[in-house]
């Protein structure tokens, strides 16, 4: 089992220059925060080998107060540890009928509001839950997926993709409104490519007046694959980085749409086996040494994804620095 901190082996920089003035920022990492080796134990995380996909925690959700909460849906629990890594809790399934399927793997989407509203997804149930694992609230009425959380009041959006549709509830499961245009907090984006690479148009509701448009306007060489808003309206493009193994790359822009920063999650790495087999179909096979997920963005602006190795599983952190 065991959970680690291990020490800081990397910063990402940059430099400003503004008239006479420098100004350094940086995403200071990776941190390893979480640890700990395949399983069913506390701090252990539930993986199921596949031909073309492994299955294994890549859903990651981080409260306002630091707290990393891990899908580990094949052991059928959310996993809660603290800001330092260590770990807190677990919450697992409730409130479905004696004649619902049996649970084989759930949850199967995880979001958060602020510190303790946690917010799942499956068929026909969606629900909250506390931080502490109690069942909040049990929809066996919403029929659509949850797709984003409203940070301000814990409202919900769901999305139908058969009539297309969204739609607002409230954290009681009141119908607010339904739309078929993408909701502004999920951020309208506009973009023109150019010779040189992007200009993207952002748009989210105001921080400070929910009830105006906040525009930003950003330009980028990479083709910004979506963006994600901090609680502070500083917002992040995330891009694919080209490579023989994907990787994101994140671009970060203050409430101004000023550039501030930027980052590359480590590109996964494998060993090239070969195999002597004439009917093989490409010669050889791929012995996993280290695999990332994608770029997730914490409330206050840190970076966060997933590690597996061979024997074991990891959360990585890097942490904005002004």
């Amino acid at each position: 089992m065991g959970l680690m901190i291990k020490s800081i082996i990397g910063v990402f920089f940059f430099m400003i220059v503004s008239f006479s003035t420098i100004i350094y920022a940086a995403w200071e990492g990776p941190t390893e925060v979480v640890s700990g080796g395949w399983g069913t134990e506390n701090g252990q995380f539930g993986i199921s080998y596949q031909d073309t996909a492994d299955l294994f925690p890549n859903m990651i959700v981080i409260n306002s107060s630091g707290k990393i909460l891990i899908g580990d849906s094949l052991n059928k629990r959310i996993q809660v540890f603290n800001a330092d890594g260590t770990f807190s809790n677990i919450i697992t399934p409730k409130g479905f009928p004696a004649s619902y399927p049996p649970v084989i793997q759930w949850p199967l989407n995880l979001f958060i509001c602020g510190d303790s509203n946690i917010y799942t997804s499956r068929n026909e149930y969606d629900q909250i839950y506390s931080i502490s694992g109690e069942l909040n609230q049990n929809f066996t009425t919403i029929t659509a997926g949850i797709v984003f959380i409203d940070q301000r009041q814990c409202n919900f959006y769901t999305y139908n993709p058969s009539t297309k549709t969204y739609s607002l509830y409230s954290p009681t499961g009141q119908l607010i409104r339904t739309t078929t245009e993408r909701p502004l907090e999920l951020g309208k984006v506009s973009g023109k490519k150019s010779a040189t690479g992007y200009t993207y148009t952002v748009q989210y509701p105001d921080i400070t007046n929910p009830n105006t448009v906040k525009t930003y306007t950003v330009s980028v060489v990479e083709d910004i694959r979506e963006f994600k808003r901090d609680s502070n309206g500083n917002i992040y493009g995330i891009a694919t980085a080209e490579g023989k193994y994907t990787n994101d790359i994140v671009y970060r822009y203050d409430i101004n749409g000023n550039f501030t920063g930027k980052m590359q999650i480590p590109e996964t790495q494998y060993n090239r086996i070969p195999i002597d087999e004439p009917t093989h179909p490409i010669g050889y096979t791929k012995e996993l040494i280290a695999e990332y997920g994608s770029a997730v963005i914490s409330p206050t602006g840190d970076v966060y994804t997933w590690k597996r190795t061979p024997d074991r599983y990891s959360i990585i952190k890097w942490t904005w620095r002004p």
